[in-house]
């Protein structure tokens, strides 16, 4: 009898551990199917273009006559210029209008804009496991690559430095490249909708990941023109 219950009780726990864990064995890293409606290769640096000012550099998201980018690459307000492609001379200088250090988000407005359909907003979070492309320009480098979301935190903010980085939806970064530079990028669903944007990245022998602060919490505070 003593046999029994250890062994069901042991079965109980592997039942428990295999449904909390699920999200993270069930769903591994895997690349967008060819011919699907939406994947790395759909995505621009019409859509994500190189947000600089000479010092400060990183990404950001083209959203009608508007660029959404991290509120930390933006932290002076001077002298930043969009540009969309690093071989083009489409490029415009950019006003910052609205930021928002505790969710690290800003919007900008450049006197240069592509014509191009508007991105569409996805409000809701995406769930642990989902596909999403991950876009940006690391190391000055364009790079769009498809992943599963690893985890979700929050809403809470926790401080780096002297920033407060929302913790938010995070991804593991897997291409070869280092991850410095995508900050202000676009994490997009699989039906091209923008779910958020890049606030910061880790890049370690452990860990190599990306967080990403849902749009949703972004336009609360700056609230959009389109």
């Amino acid at each position: 009898m003593m046999m029994k219950e250890a062994v069901m009780s042991l079965l109980r726990v592997i039942s428990l551990w295999l449904i909390l864990t699920a999200p993270l064995w069930a769903f591994p890293i895997a690349p967008v199917v060819a011919g699907g409606p939406f994947g790395p290769d759909s995505v621009t640096p019409l859509m994500v273009p190189f947000v600089s000012n000479g010092f400060y550099s990183g990404s950001g998201v083209t959203i009608g006559q508007e660029v959404l980018t991290a509120s930390h690459i933006v932290r002076n307000r001077q002298g930043f210029f969009v540009q969309y492609g690093r071989a083009t001379t489409l490029a415009g200088i950019a006003t910052v209008i609205c930021q928002d250090a505790d969710v690290d988000f800003a919007v900008l407005h450049p006197d240069v804009v592509p014509v191009q359909p508007v991105m569409q907003i996805r409000t809701d979070l995406p769930y642990i496991g989902e596909q999403v492309v991950v876009a940006g320009w690391p190391s000055g480098t364009f790079t769009a690559y498809a992943v599963r979301v690893r985890d979700i935190h929050g809403p809470y903010v926790i401080k780096v430095g002297k920033f407060r980085i929302p913790a938010s939806i995070v991804v593991d970064w897997t291409p070869a490249v280092s991850p410095f530079g995508v900050s202000g990028g676009a994490m997009l669903d699989m039906q091209g909708r923008l779910v958020g944007i890049v606030c910061c990245v880790n890049d370690t022998p452990l860990f190599r990941q990306v967080a990403v602060v849902p749009i949703s919490w972004g336009i609360k505070s700056c609230p959009l023109s389109n």
